[in-house]
This record gives C-alpha cells, structure tokens and sequence, in this order.
C-alpha cells in the first residue's frame, strides 16, 4: 500500500504522527485547519494492514484539497516547531521550477530523501533527511546550508520550508482530481553527513571552454584593488620582518581603503568596506596610529564619513586554526566586509607553520571557503625569518623574494598576490615595497620606497625617493660611490679639514639641529659611530678625524680606529 510505504519511509515504532484532513478555502486556495490528528506510527500501519479505503485510516478529507502530513515526529501535544520529537527531516520545494526540473535536480544533487511526493499542483514535495536528533540548533544549520547549497545549484528554495513543524503533502491521497503520488522512497545518499561529506564534489565549479570565450575579458566587476591585483575571492600575502611596522601598514591600509583612498597608486576604485582583525595591539596601540594617520591624511568631511561606516578593528588573540577559521566566517557574516586584512598570520595559524599539511589544512580547507562563500578579498600580513644580510642580498638577486616569509613554500603558493618590505641596502632609512607577485596588476612601480615617520607624533609611513646605489667601480681602479644616506650628504663630512674629536662633536650636533634631527649626545654617537663605517678615518699619530670619500679596494671590511666611545 502507497501509504504504508510512504509512512514507513519517515516513521518508525514509538513516533507519534500529526496529520491534518481539515481545510478552508482562501483566496481560491485550500489551506489545511486546526492542529490535525495524532496517532502513533503503530496504529497507523496496523490500519494500512486492515484497511483499503485510505478514508478509514485517515479520516475523510475534501477531494479538492488533499490531505497534509508532518515531516517530523510530534510530541502529541501541539503542532509548533517546539512541539517536535526528533529533527529528522526537512521539506524541500520549489514552486519557480518546472516540476520535471525539480525532480532532475533533487536526483542529480543526490539529496539524501525519505521521500519524494508529487504534490498534485506545482511542486515536488521533497522530505530530506537531516539526522539532527533532538539538536534544534543543529537542524537549523543544517537546514540552512542546504538551502545555502540548493540555490548556488539553480534550485530555489520556499523559505517557509525551514520549519522542523512543516506539513507536507501527504501520499497516496487526491487533490482535486489529481493523486498526491508517492514517486520514490530512500532515494540519494543515505544520511545527511554522507551527503555533506560529499557535496564538496557536488558543489564543484565547472565552465565549458564556451563560458570563457562569451565573457568579457575586460569585466571588473570582482576587482577589488588595483587592476584585479586583488580580487574578491583572492588573498594577498604581505611579509615583512618582526617590528619593521606591519601594523601601521595595516592600520594605513584599512583607513586608506575604507576613503577611498590610493596606497601608492594602488586603487580601491571607490571606499571599500574593511575590517582588520589583529592580535598584538592593545587599545592605545592602536589609538596611536590611527588619530596619527587620520591628521597627516587630512581627511574631508565626506571621508569621515566613510571611515564611521566602513572601518573596524577586530582584537582577537584567543583563536586560531579551524577556530580562527570560524571566527573569520562569523565577521563576514555579521559585518558583511569586502575586504579583510589579518594581522598578523603567526597568531592565527595554530599550528607548525613549517608543515605542509597545516597549511593546506588552514588556508586551501579553510580559509578559501570562507572567503569564497561571503565574496571578500584578504589580506594578511606575515613574518620573515631571520636571514643573514648576506642572504637578503641573495635574495635581492633571484626571483624568490616571495618566499621570504616564515614556514612553507604553500603559504606563498596558496596567495594570489604577494608582496614584501625590506630595508634598503643602500640607505638604512629607506624601505622596498617590492610587489613580486602579481605586481604588473597594482597599477604602479612593482617598487615602491618609503620611509616611517620620525616619533611617535608621526606615525605614519610616507613615499621616498629612490635611494643612490652604492656600486664598486671596476676592479683595481681603488675607488668606490658616496655613501648616499641623507644625514650624510647633509653632514658633507667629506670636505672637512682634518679635526679634533670635540669640534667634531660639535660640528654633527650642530649639522643634526640645523636639519630637525635628533641631536642629543647619544644621537650623535651614533651618527660618529656609523660615518666610522664608511671610512670617516681616524689619524693616530695627528689624533684628528679626516673625512674620505673614497678608499682603496684593500681597505674594504677594516674597521677604522679610534671609535666615538
């Protein structure tokens, strides 16, 4: 019997059933009355075991209406969601879908159904397995990431269908003439995890070499910086050694992008909704950059405005791995961000960054997912080691600057854009910005050199020129380039007379007062100390300083004597 079938395929011994026979009309539409019936599943199939006229099992019902069972085993007490025994499954239908369509697409999805019931008007009645037990809360995300799946899978989804308490079409009854036909029982993947287990493979994105030759290649609308240098969906890596300012840039950024506002020529196209997420800061920390940056940019009116609704700062230090991973996914969710900067990697991670398989495991089953699902662009900044400056200088030579950052070679793989800061190894003052991934799409140089702020009044990192390169001439010809550093050019210790160490003194602290820099004796000191290793020679046997702008290739590497103590 149809209905024994279809009872048995939802049901088992001990459930209690609701089933509604009663209806009105509304509007030209019969709609089920009352709290409907409840008799246990034993009672009901020994009555299908009796009984042919499906009337003396039921009731009778209005032909023109049909009949309506619910999905889930009730409590007997009530009908509401609160009066369901078990979460074990979920309606799924479709009135905008042709019913033939609804139908291929539950079978080629291969939904994990009880059953499937031809509901005698528009719709295929859907009765998917969701496993939730007694767990409301898990049917819930369930329920929603299956409908999250259907309609990224052409397959709109009645909301209303949410409800534990739903009725359904029951089987085997007519409607207007029309039989509510029980199509199939058991049909897709057994269970929900199953199913979920599976639909990785299900949800696959596939193009056909049609769908990329009708495009139009000069569409932007997934760019997000740049020309598509970041795109949504996309991370960008940033690596940079510990202290060297990682976190003004982040703040810089985040304020920038959410303006409107270029870095460096790099375009956010209009002001951007970002959100930071850092670990290492506390609040004045934080302060600090932030009122320092927002004074030198001079926002307008209108940019504060824009900052007020598009800028936030997430302070979190007490998740990482798969728990970062779902706290990166609960701010997309609530803040609905188009660009999420992390500061810095090392604390989120949660793992050996050095493993392949925790990084695997944390960005590509991870994070991409996230960023995939809510449409958002990534940024995140991360450590170097703590190579030799003989290694940066390798490093200068060849083309793997992106793998500078601390752990596997996948991290710098896994990023769609990669850039790096290093010191300048010409000027100590000076910074690379070097895109050395994807750098051609910024928009601007594929370097970029900067310079921080002076204290802590001035915290900011501003564009510089491009510093002079210090190169040996040919071999043999004992001569070699100034020293470019500005303090230098200013101090033009090269064109002093030979001069005792006091009015040396003197002289620098004056030179440093007369150009804004610090002057104090340690100040000085230092400049003294650093001149000594570009050959600010001293004399033993005259006992004075003589400023040299050039040595002989012999003298390379010798300290000189006679250092500022």
């Amino acid at each position: 019997m149809e209905l024994k079938e279809y009872l048995r395929a939802l049901f088992r011994p001990g459930d209690t059933v609701n089933f509604v026979v009663s209806s009105f009309e509304k509007d030209g539409k019969f709609l089920p009355s009352g709290k409907g019936v409840n008799k246990s599943f034993e009672e009901l199939i020994k009555a299908c075991d009796t009984y042919e006229d499906i009337g003396y099992i039921l009731g009778d019902w209005n032909p023109k209406a049909g009949a309506w069972a619910r999905i889930n085993p009730m409590s007997g007490e009530g009908c509401k969601n609160s009066d369901v025994e078990e979460f074990r499954h979920c309606l799924i239908e479709s009135d905008s879908l042709p019913k033939e369509e609804q139908l291929r697409k539950i079978r080629e999805l291969n939904l994990p159904c009880s059953a499937l019931v031809d509901s005698g008007g528009k719709s295929i009645h859907a009765i998917v397995k969701i496993d939730a037990g007694k767990d409301e809360k898990l049917y819930r995300e369930r329920v929603s990431k299956l409908h999250e799946f259907l309609a990224k899978n052409g397959f709109p989804v009645d909301k209303a269908c949410k409800n534990a308490s739903r009725l359904s079409r029951i089987a085997a009854v007519t409607r207007d003439g029309k039989r509510q036909r029980l199509i199939a029982v058991n049909i897709g993947m057994p269970s929900y995890q199953q199913w979920q287990d599976n639909w990785e493979l299900l949800d696959i994105r596939s193009n056909t070499i049609d769908d990329f030759l009708n495009a139009n290649a000069e569409d932007m609308s997934d760019c997000l910086l740049g020309y598509r240098f970041l795109c949504t969906e996309c991370p960008w890596l940033i690596i940079a050694a510990s202290g060297i300012g990682k976190s003004v840039l982040a703040m810089q950024m985040a304020i920038l992008f959410a303006t409107g506002r270029d870095l460096w020529k790099l375009k956010p196209h209009k002001a951007r909704k970002v959100v930071l997420i850092q670990a290492e800061n506390n609040f004045l920390d934080l302060v600090e950059p932030a009122q320092s940056i927002t004074r030198i940019l001079g926002l307008s009116e209108t940019e504060k405005a824009d900052l007020r609704k598009n800028f936030r700062v997430i302070s979190d230090d007490t998740h990482s791995g798969e728990g970062f991973v779902r706290l990166l996914s609960s701010i997309c969710d609530r803040y609905k961000p188009e660009i999420v900067i992390v500061d810095p990697l090392m604390a989120y991670i949660g793992g050996e960054i050095s493993k392949q398989e925790v990084c695997t495991k944390f960005f590509r089953n991870g994070i991409n997912p996230v960023i995939h699902r809510y449409n958002i662009g990534l940024i995140v900044l991360h450590h170097t080691g703590k190579p030799r400056s003989k290694d940066l200088k390798n490093f200068e030579q060849n083309t793997d600057l992106e793998y500078l950052g601390i752990g596997s070679s996948d991290i710098t793989n896994w990023a769609r854009a990669v850039s790096i800061i290093m010191p300048s190894q010409h000027d100590k003052n000076i910074y690379e910005f070097k895109h050395v991934k994807r750098g051609k799409r910024t928009g601007s140089e594929p370097v970029i050199y900067l310079k921080q702020g002076r204290n802590h009044k001035d915290i900011f990192w501003y564009l510089s020129e491009k510093p002079e390169k210090v190169v040996k001439t040919q071999k043999g010809d004992g001569k070699r380039s100034p020293n470019a550093n500005p303090i230098y050019e200013f101090l033009k210790l090269e064109t002093l007379a030979p001069i005792s160490k006091a009015d040396l003194v003197k002289y620098v602290k004056e030179k440093l007062a007369s150009q804004g820099e610090p002057c104090a004796d340690s100040d000085v000191k230092k400049v003294l100390n650093s001149v000594r290793k570009t050959y600010m020679v001293y004399d033993p046997i005259s006992q004075l300083w003589t400023g040299r702008l050039y040595i002989p290739e012999s003298a390379e590497n010798k300290d000189s004597q006679g250092g500022v103590q």
